[in-house]
């Protein structure tokens, strides 16, 4: 247990993964994916602080933590490919692959960069998280 006040950064503005990713994989354009998470049921992972919906939710993401957290933990994969430089990406500018990961931007120009190409900074960003 981490007292809140020592928590890492909450990642995803506090939304839960979990939710996000099942949703997605049935429905694409479903609003309803993006669940406030409850601070009842939070874990730490790569450096972020996860909130989920339910501790049903939870469970899953402990099971499997990298099958529901954004790459590289949040950082814009674009940035670090090109310059080395870990950005925290921004939910706004986030998006989930058809390969079920999720991604975030530092900023909408970063986010046209990436889906221009893709596999390359998926591959860049894979890479660094292995």
């Amino acid at each position: 247990m981490v007292p809140v006040s020592q928590a890492p950064q909450t990642a995803l503005d506090g939304f839960c993964p979990v939710t996000l990713m099942e949703r997605m994989a049935v429905n694409p354009a479903d609003r309803a994916a993006w669940k406030k998470g409850d601070k009842r049921f939070g874990a730490i992972h790569n450096g972020r602080t996860y909130l989920f919906a339910s501790a049903e939710q939870q469970q899953k993401f402990l099971a499997n933590p990298d099958a529901y957290a954004p790459a590289l933990s949040g950082c814009d994969p674009v940035l670090y490919a090109e310059r080395g430089q870990l950005i925290d990406g921004k939910r706004a500018y986030g998006l989930v692959t058809p390969d079920k990961h999720i991604y975030l931007f530092a900023d909408e120009t970063s986010r046209s960069r990436f889906e221009q190409s893709p596999a390359g900074y998926s591959a860049a960003a894979q890479q660094a998280m292995a």
